[in-house]
């Protein structure tokens, strides 16, 4: 009987493990100018982009740029230092998540939609929409109409266009552990044993 408690305990600990954390990442944890990889990874984010130094962490310029409400602190742009805009930027989360959210901002009334696309763990298109443009006013909310989400890419909708996104929000379920597995398992064999 001792085991059996045990082994729920186990059971009742891997499951409590796998529940949703939410997390918000504001970009103005890094210095001004830092080029944006693996800075979050114990959040389990990353970022890339097909551009050599994008996407970055810069301080807003969405003041004297945009001529909308200024956003404080540092921002993820897709542009690198040399003012040279990146075409699709990558945010990739380690586990599912849900519950995606971002301030967008984009600089200036010219340009298109940002197209915005989620995917699942096998990079298959789970859901897609554009953001708005100008500027009126600077940021505004954007949100991830799906769960599941192991990916997001933005796309520039034209050379030349800068975005960037604030107060990136999340939820994330981890993976079940392979010890979690092990002990249901071991929990399912004694009671069948205890059964028989």
């Amino acid at each position: 009987m001792r085991s059996i408690r045990s082994l729920g305990a186990l059971a009742a600990l891997s499951l409590a493990t796998a529940t949703a954390h939410a997390a918000l990442i504001t970009f103005d944890e890094v210095p001004n100018g830092t080029v944006l990889t693996n800075q979050y990874a114990a959040l389990g984010v990353t970022f890339s982009a097909d551009l050599a130094g994008a996407p970055q962490a810069t301080t807003a310029f969405c003041a004297s740029e945009c001529g909308g409400p200024p956003v404080s602190g540092n921002i993820l742009e897709n542009r690198n230092a040399g003012n040279q805009r990146a075409r699709h930027t990558t945010i990739s989360f380690a586990a599912p998540t849900s519950g995606i959210s971002f301030d967008y901002v984009p600089f200036g009334g010219l340009g298109g939609n940002t197209l915005v696309e989620a995917f699942d763990a096998s990079d298959a298109l789970l859901w897609s929409s554009t953001t708005g443009t100008g500027c009126d006013p600077c940021n505004y909310p954007f949100s991830v109409a799906t769960g599941g989400v192991y990916k997001l890419v933005l796309t520039n909708p034209q050379d030349g266009w800068v975005f960037g996104l604030d107060n990136l929000r999340f939820e994330s379920v981890p993976e079940p552990g392979t010890l979690a597995l092990a002990g249901l398992a071991l929990m399912g064999l004694t009671l069948r044993r205890r059964a028989s």
